[in-house]
């Protein structure tokens, strides 16, 4: 906290505010109608809490975005000053309007609102930084694979909600570079894709911003040798991923463009891996670079200099990025690979359908709410209490030590639904991981903040 920072505009209070709504939210969502483990997709009352929860934490790395990059102060002030607006529009347009009064004039409003706000701070975090990236060009030099990492994901994140958006407003399907996908395809048609490249591209976007924000955190500067290679090198994997995935989403949502398999086999060719499924999942390759890069370099020397408490709670934070990886990578392409067995959640015969279909319905819930809900939000709330608390000794220790267990069970838990239909060790993750978060969350109440640099 700088000198002249009020409560409103500390980002301190302001991380740790978004954090703890997401982890009591998440707390009490089976009261607001939430069900988080029968298969399939989202219900709509699950669906209007999941962006209850989400919808902050885009905030949360907008204002992390500022204070890592060192934005100019008016940025920070607008990112800070939104927290709490943000948080109450959030809780009231999605967790109730959205569930409850769907097609109320007062959810519209409400959330109307709450976007124009989140879209100005986009916007000024933006600005800020491509104003800084061409003021400081020492800085942009040590900085530059991470920066356009984030910058690229940021304009990402900013385009994705646009899609739901458009998704649920007919009266502006006539416009002329819309109308002509509609009478191409149809409406339900045009709906679908929109409402599919805002939901795909909007979690691989925050998962990259969260990646390059934790490469400058955890000391990318100090990277040497092959280690800052192999960092800059998985960051550019991501950077070129975001913007391949982002024109596909934008091709194929608001075009007519259909993604194809990439070497379609098995029963008319319904086995493979699907061209944005790759696009998204060369992200997370390129996160295990760097993630590689920081264990042998930063933390190495954490480890070397005794600071173990600091290493481990860091090394549990990057873990979150191999738990997410093992379930989309390590089970989510073995479904794709063998889909004439799974049909795509859909009862039948191969290319409309699976023998298996309950089993993919299974999967699509479990990664649904632990590598695309749950795992993001502790890597997002982990990396922004590390950034608020200094060393925290036994309290950052047990954390980590939650924190791997309850990843662990994430994985196991995924994979034991989708294999036997049987949620309990899914159960068990969600509950072992949703007082992760809280415990984490609350984290800088209990431990002595970090001075301000």
């Amino acid at each position: 906290m700088s000198a002249g920072d009020s409560f409103l505009s500390d980002p301190r209070k302001n991380l740790t505010a978004i954090a703890v709504y997401t982890a009591v939210l998440f707390a009490i969502s089976p009261l607001l109608g939430a069900n988080w483990i029968s298969p399939g997709d989202f219900d709509s009352s699950t669906q209007a809490v999941y962006h209850a929860l989400m919808i902050p934490l885009t905030l949360l790395l907008a204002i992390l975005a500022c204070e890592l990059l060192g934005l100019p102060r008016w940025a920070k002030l607008l990112a800070n000053y939104a927290t709490y607006p943000t948080l109450a529009l959030t809780f009231v347009g999605n967790a109730i309007l959205q569930n409850y009064y769907p097609s109320s004039l007062a959810n519209y409003a409400v959330q109307g609102v709450r976007d124009v706000l989140l879209y100005l701070v986009a916007l000024a975090v933006i600005v800020a930084a491509l104003l800084k990236a061409a003021r400081e060009r020492a800085w942009l030099k040590a900085y530059w694979a991470p920066f356009l990492l984030i910058l690229a994901a940021g304009v990402s994140i900013a385009l994705a909600p646009i899609y739901g958006i458009v998704s649920l407003m007919p009266q502006t399907w006539h416009l002329s570079f819309l109308a002509s996908t509609v009478n191409a395809v149809g409406n339900q048609t045009f709906v679908s894709d929109l409402v599919t490249s805002h939901s795909h591209q909007m979690l691989p976007a925050v998962g990259d911003a969260i990646v390059g924000l934790t490469a400058i955190w955890f000391g990318y500067s100090e990277l040497r040798g092959r280690a800052r290679a192999a960092a800059a090198a998985g960051l550019i994997i991501g950077l070129a991923s975001v913007i391949v995935f982002t024109y596909l989403y934008w091709a194929s949502g608001v075009g007519t463009y259909s993604i194809p398999t990439i070497a379609p086999f098995g029963p008319q060719g319904v086995n493979g891996l699907a061209l944005d499924d790759f696009t998204t999942g060369l992200s997370g390759w390129g996160a295990m670079l760097v993630l590689a890069a920081l264990y042998v370099g930063p933390l190495a020397y954490l480890a070397r200099s005794g600071q173990n408490a600091e290493r481990l709670y860091r090394l549990a934070t990057l873990a979150t990025w191999v738990a997410a990886m093992a379930i989309l990578v390590g089970i989510g392409y073995f479904i794709e690979f063998n889909e004439a067995f799974f049909g795509f959640g859909s009862p039948g015969q191969p290319p409309s359908g699976g023998p298996g279909y309950m089993f993919d319905d299974a999967f699509m819930k479990g990664h649904l709410v632990t590598a695309f809900m749950i795992i993001p939000l502790l890597a997002a709330t982990m990396l922004a209490v590390d950034y608020i608390v200094k060393e925290g000794g036994k309290a950052k220790r047990y954390l980590a030590y939650l924190t791997f267990a309850s990843l662990l069970l994430c994985y196991l838990g995924v994979q034991f639904y989708t294999m036997t239909l049987i949620p309990t060790l899914l159960e068990a993750a969600l509950a072992v991981s949703g007082l992760d978060l809280l415990l984490n969350a609350l984290a800088p109440l209990y431990v002595r903040p970090r001075t301000a640099s």
